[in-house]
């Protein structure tokens, strides 16, 4: 599943039905990329502590660092 958005990215078909969701979205995100925003996080039971980081920059509008 973690591995699907890579696979994306070089051209391979997703292999989880998690991973084809974020691919989906990621495909509808380029369709209009000024105006669709997505950030998947994928958590087993809590956020850890760059992946909050990253949220909120997310939301806020800025490039996580």
């Amino acid at each position: 599943m973690r591995a699907d958005p890579a696979h994306h990215a070089n051209g391979a078909a997703p292999t989880s039905r998690e991973g084809r969701k974020v691919v989906a979205l990621k495909r509808w995100e380029e369709l209009n990329p000024d105006v669709l925003h997505y950030q998947v996080i994928f958590a087993d039971t809590t956020l850890e502590t760059d992946a909050l980081k990253a949220t909120r920059a997310f939301l806020q509008g800025q490039v996580a660092s």
